[in-house]
């Protein structure tokens, strides 16, 4: 695929109104995503700290507790 190709393939752009209608229903779906991916990675960074923490007996349960209210 070169960029002469993409120029001379002809394209078919869908009306304003009809893009305009997929990105109103479309928009909070993909925030709903990357809201959940940053989630996700908040969740891991605190996994990845607490738990070497919590499985060496360095914190104990209540300690991790504090921690993670600390953070939020």
């Amino acid at each position: 695929l070169s960029t002469d190709g993409i120029k001379t393939t002809p394209t078919i752009m869908p009306p304003l109104s009809l893009m305009a209608k997929f990105g109103s229903l479309s928009y909070p779906i993909f925030e709903r995503i990357f809201s959940s991916l940053k989630e996700n990675q908040r969740l891991a960074e605190l996994r990845d700290f607490l738990l070497p923490k919590l499985m060496s007996g360095e914190i104990r349960l209540k300690d991790a507790e504090r921690e993670v209210e600390a953070a939020v």
